[in-house]
C-alpha cells in the first residue's frame, strides 16, 4: 500500500511539472510516465492506472488529493472516500511515522 502510494505521489508531480512545461494532458501523461520509468524502473505501476489517477485527482471529486506530510512536508497522495478518511492537518507519511514511533519508544 504505502509503495503504491508512493509512486502515485511522485507521478502526480511529475505530471504536475510536464503541465507546467507547457505540454498537453495526454502530453504530460506520456512524458511523466517516461520520466517515472526512468527514475522507478523497480515493479513499476501501469500507465492506465496512473493516468486514471490523474484524472480522479483534477476531477474536483475529493476522493484523492495531495498534501504534505506534517513532519518532512513531501506532497503524498491523501485518500478521502466512504471507506477511508486521511486528513491534511494531521497525516504524516509512512517513514515519518516509522521514526516517531521509533523515538516514542
Amino acid at each position: 500500500m504505502e509503495r503504491r502510494r508512493t509512486h502515485s505521489s511522485f507521478y502526480l508531480l511529475l505530471y504536475r511539472l510536464a503541465q507546467r512545461s507547457g505540454l498537453e494532458h495526454i502530453h504530460s501523461i506520456i512524458a511523466a510516465y517516461s520520466w517515472y520509468l526512468a527514475l522507478a524502473p523497480e515493479d513499476p505501476m501501469s500507465i492506465n492506472r496512473l493516468a486514471i489517477l490523474v484524472a480522479t485527482a483534477q476531477s474536483g471529486s475529493g476522493t484523492v488529493y495531495v498534501s504534505a506530510c506534517r513532519s518532512c512536508t513531501a506532497n503524498y497522495l491523501l485518500c478521502n472516500t466512504d471507506e477511508k478518511k486521511e486528513f491534511a492537518h494531521s497525516f504524516h507519511c509512512e517513514p515519518c511515522r516509522k521514526k516517531r514511533q521509533l523515538a516514542a519508544a
